[in-house]
């Protein structure tokens, strides 16, 4: 009984790092997983919800409700940051990135190059980059679409729910950083004052829960192929994933999101240098996970030897 319930109560402390991760754009929350040791937990459980519901729910419960409160918890501070200092925040989250990679390439480091892989790993960076390009050249303005609310934005906002819990699922991508390159990233974070000043409650309410749709939905959706894809072509996926990674660090730097914060307030140039700082010091806090990660893998191999 004692070992179950400290057993809970690590996914639940494991679910509060992953929850963190959900919300900071340039974390991925399957690569926190990884680290923790919950990655595979995770994906199993999520492929047997439809199988044994009640077993898999079980499993799930303390690791949502971990992530669910670190979201309510980083939200507002996440948003005066975002309002006052975005070129900080973006190169904090654009060090996450940096310093995570290595954990990426461990993946990959003792196959073979071939040249299929290196197209693969282009296409994914164009793909990556292009949609921070795309962003700003149609002029995604989701704020004025969540302030306007016309019927559409709520099949944009299931889609970006879908395409945001992909990446929460596959291992290096960062959702929250999805999310702020499509422009919904702070928008959605806006929705939390609504609630506070309570006013559009219904509105605020409905787009959240199309967002929750939509990651549902992905995540199912996700599990399943990232299942098939690690089986049968894991190296290859692997090197998509490193193409997505280093395009999104394009991305984050040239979204809609940020050129509208260039044209507004500018180059500060104390907020560039606190930018080069914070650069560095997310790229030394995602190593020291990685570095983490890579002794309790070599561990745990170790004990089965």
């Amino acid at each position: 009984m004692k070992k179950g319930l400290k057993e809970k109560g690590l996914d639940l402390v494991k679910g509060l790092a992953i929850g963190v991760s959900f919300i900071i754009p340039g974390v991925s929350g399957g690569t926190m997983a990884v680290i923790l040791g919950i990655y595979d937990k995770i994906i199993n459980s999520v492929n047997l919800l439809t199988k044994k519901f009640i077993e898999a729910f079980k499993i799930l419960l303390p690791i949502g409700l971990g992530a669910v409160l670190a979201i309510l918890i980083c939200w507002y501070p996440f948003k005066l940051a975002f309002e006052h200092i975005m070129i900080v925040m973006v190169s904090l989250f654009a060090g996450f990135i940096v310093g995570g990679m290595p954990g990426i390439f461990d993946e990959v480091k003792s196959q073979k190059m071939k040249p299929i892989y290196i197209v693969v790993c282009v296409l994914a960076i164009i793909l990556s980059a292009g949609l921070g390009f795309l962003s700003v050249s149609l002029k995604l303005n989701i704020q004025s679409l969540y302030d306007s609310r016309p019927w559409w934005l709520y099949v944009l906002v299931v889609m970006s729910g879908v395409i945001s819990a992909f990446a929460l699922v596959v291992p290096g991508i960062s959702g929250s950083m999805i999310m702020m390159v499509l422009g919904f990233y702070t928008p959605t974070l806006n929705l939390i004052d609504n609630f506070l000043s309570w006013t559009n409650i219904g509105s605020s309410i409905s787009i959240l829960a199309c967002l929750v749709v939509g990651a549902i939905v992905g995540v199912f959706i996700a599990s399943k192929i990232m299942a098939l894809l690690l089986k049968h072509f894991r190296n290859g996926t692997f090197y998509a994933i490193i193409g997505i990674i280093i395009g999104s660090l394009i991305a984050i730097y040239y979204n809609f999101e940020i050129y509208e914060y260039y044209m507004t307030v500018g180059f500060r140039w104390w907020e560039v240098l606190l930018g080069g700082v914070a650069l560095v010091i997310g790229i030394a806090i995602t190593y020291m996970f990685v570095r983490f990660g890579r002794k309790d893998k070599m561990l745990m191999e170790d004990s089965k030897q």
